[in-house]
């Protein structure tokens, strides 16, 4: 697998304490600002400092994967699908650079939690990422009782399935693909259970 290509400018990387942050973040959280970078972290979480790495990686993906989707082929948006695919190659890159266990947000969901929330999904794979769903599909919501996380865990499971069945490709040319393409090339809705098979 080869390595995203560098960016200009260098990134700055700011780093501040958030003594919310819990277990299942690993006590780290990111944010890619443009070229820059913001990583949040809880020293009161035991092991925080294993899953710095991943998460830099993460947010760099994120860099690379922006440039290329807003400047270099100007688009002004992006639809559920382009989220999840996009973190989902974004977690995919931090795994290989790092050889790091994956962390909880990648596998959220039990086999059968994941095929519900695919089928509760699937019906905004192509509407505007809204924060209404942004939040919803990524970070949880008790009134749809969707699961934090499942954005990340699905998004993840599909390029995981994806990279197995093209392992020739690099990730500099899988930020290039559209995330339809993707999906219907992972196998992941034809899988055994409609997108419910745990792969890890």
């Amino acid at each position: 697998v080869q390595l995203l290509p560098p960016q200009e400018p260098e990134k700055a990387v700011c780093i501040y304490p958030n003594l919310t942050l819990g277990e299942s973040l690993h006590g780290v959280v990111g944010a890619c600002l443009d070229d820059n970078f913001l990583i949040q972290v809880n020293p009161a979480v035991s092991g925080w400092e294993r899953y710095i790495p991943w998460v830099l990686a993460h947010e760099y993906h994120h860099a690379v994967w922006g440039y290329n989707y807003y400047f270099l082929k100007g688009n002004r948006g992006q639809d559920l699908l382009t989220t999840i695919i996009s973190e989902g190659e974004a977690d995919s890159f931090a795994k290989e650079i790092t050889q790091e266990t994956a962390p909880y947000w990648t596998r959220a969901l039990t086999a059968e939690q994941e095929r519900e929330q695919w089928a509760a999904l699937k019906g905004y794979l192509y509407c505007e990422d809204s924060m209404e769903l942004h939040c919803r599909f990524l970070f949880g919501d008790a009134k749809t009782a969707t699961p934090p996380y499942t954005g990340y865990t699905i998004g993840f499971n599909i390029i995981q399935m994806y990279l197995k069945a093209r392992k020739d490709i690099s990730f500099a040319e899988l930020a290039d693909k559209d995330a339809k393409e993707i999906l219907e090339a992972s196998g992941y809705e034809a899988s055994e259970y409609d997108g419910g098979v745990r792969r890890e």
